[in-house]
């Protein structure tokens, strides 16, 4: 699914359609920002699917960057391949988007809970959520060492959770505009309520590394942090 069917395209008369005038600059700052545009959001993915060799050879010929599509529970997203060991002539860092070291946690995080809700039709997910796995998921330790610098067999501070819940408020709203994730609209102020798209199945990808080592991810991280005093 990943490679899309090559149809000749020399040209970019495309971008003179309707349709191109309508959504083009929607669809181009998302993918270029990162973003994995899926097919719940119809509009734009419809576009992609109508002119997907258009598009492909668009990023090809300007920016030396590959379109993707991909599948992922019956759920087939696009998204720009930004190859680590070249980025295209893409020179602007925040066109090429990294995930932090916090935010890496908080996804490793949500995919857990993720993969744990697997069966689910709507893997939608609250702070409680957040909080339980942090004190009992499968990497609860690295977890507690990461928000809070220590463990406390008596629980944790008023404002250690506050703390923590703001680092992972902050993680959400960013993952959030890479399409693996959507905050919940109209909640109360502070509340954290999302729900993981099938898209992430594409951090997967990106971390394998991490993923495969996460002790020694967190460990290196955890070290880092408390260094620098934070």
């Amino acid at each position: 699914m990943e490679d899309i069917t090559e149809k000749k395209i020399d040209s970019f008369d495309f971008l003179e359609s309707e349709k191109m005038e309508q959504n083009f600059a929607t669809i181009n700052i998302n993918l270029l920002k990162g973003r994995h545009i899926q097919q719940d959001e119809y509009k734009l993915f419809d576009v992609l699917d109508e002119y997907a060799n258009e598009f492909t050879f668009y990023y090809d010929r300007l920016y030396q960057l590959k379109l993707k599509r991909k599948i992922a529970h019956d759920v087939q997203y696009f998204y720009l391949d930004f190859p680590e060991e070249n980025k295209g002539r893409l020179a602007a860092q925040e066109l090429h988007h990294f995930l932090t070291e916090q935010q890496t946690i908080v996804t490793l995080l949500i995919l857990n809970m993720y993969y744990s809700e697997y069966f689910s039709f709507e893997k939608e997910f609250k702070w409680e959520d957040i909080k339980r796995e942090i004190l009992n998921g499968e990497n609860s330790e690295q977890y507690k060492r990461f928000f809070f610098k220590e463990l406390k067999g008596g629980g944790y501070s008023d404002t250690q959770w506050r703390d923590a819940k703001k680092a992972v408020d902050n993680a959400i709203k960013s993952i959030e505009k890479l399409g693996w994730c959507e905050r919940k609209k109209g909640i109360g102020r502070g509340d954290i309520q999302f729900t993981v798209r099938e898209s992430i199945e594409r951090f997967v990808e990106m971390y394998q590394h991490e993923l495969s080592n996460f002790n020694e991810f967190a460990e290196k991280i955890i070290k880092k942090r408390n260094n620098e005093g934070d």
